[in-house]
């Protein structure tokens, strides 16, 4: 299957695929039609090179594979899913498995950010974009 979707040079992109039946494998195109990342294993992280429409290929890591499948899409700050976080407050949820969740926070230059991910049956990761959507 095939998507697109349009970003700006220099923004933070993580995208992830999962299937319960199969590997996903994941291609991107950029703008023009230029290979870009081929054959990613369920997680691609990195910095979009071009502004405009790129296309993401999603297939089995086998030919023989195939069935439902989960595709997360983060661009920078945009499409936050979940909400904002407040300074002393926490958020609680369940996490698909191999799942994206997204929040987002307001803040000063110059001010000190402490922020924890805590799960008890797997390691978290976390990253953080700026206001212009490029990962810090």
């Amino acid at each position: 299957m095939t998507y697109t979707f349009d970003g700006d040079a220099g923004q933070g992109l993580i995208l992830q695929g999962y299937s319960t039946q199969y590997t996903v494998k994941i291609s991107v195109t950029r703008p023009g039609g230029v290979s870009w990342i081929n054959n990613a294993t369920e997680r691609v992280t990195n910095t979009l090179p071009d502004t405009g429409t790129y296309s993401v290929k999603i297939e089995a890591a086998l030919p023989t594979d195939s069935g439902a499948f989960d595709l997360w899409l983060l661009i920078g700050g945009e499409s936050v899913c979940c909400g904002s976080l407040t300074s002393g407050g926490s958020e609680s949820g369940t996490l698909d498995t191999n799942g994206l969740d997204s929040y987002q926070f307001t803040g000063t230059a110059g001010e000190a950010v402490i922020l924890h991910a805590d799960a008890a049956s797997y390691d978290a990761k976390m990253m953080v974009y700026d206001t212009g959507r490029r990962l810090i």
